[in-house]
């Protein structure tokens, strides 16, 4: 299910999002300790997927809407796959862990 949530409203959720710049300049927000990057921005709406959505195949997503310019956020899948991340990993990590992932399921 999705959640919305509307900055000032009943839930105070939407003052939990804040934004930021990634390392190489793209706008980001984070929810709840999680980062997510811009997927497809249109008129009056963008749409926010988890940062490690490529990396880790993380569903996690977030529509942005501003309606009479109040941003309106509404939480598409809220599920994340991992932790919250907080620093970067470490070089060959990721392959490393596909690496064993076929290993164990090879020995099943």
């Amino acid at each position: 299910g999705s959640e919305s949530y509307a900055e000032g409203g009943a839930a105070d959720q939407a003052a939990q999002v804040t934004y930021s710049v990634s390392r190489r300049g793209r706008q980001q927000i984070c929810f709840e300790g999680h980062s997510f990057e811009v997927e497809k921005a249109r008129r009056g709406s963008t749409s926010w997927r988890c940062c490690q959505a490529k990396p880790l195949k993380c569903k996690a997503r977030i529509i942005e809407r501003s309606v009479d310019e109040v941003p309106e956020y509404e939480i598409v899948r809220s599920e994340h796959n991992h932790e919250i991340i907080t620093q970067r990993r470490v070089r060959g990590a990721l392959k490393r862990a596909s690496y064993l992932r076929v290993q164990q399921f090879a020995r099943e």
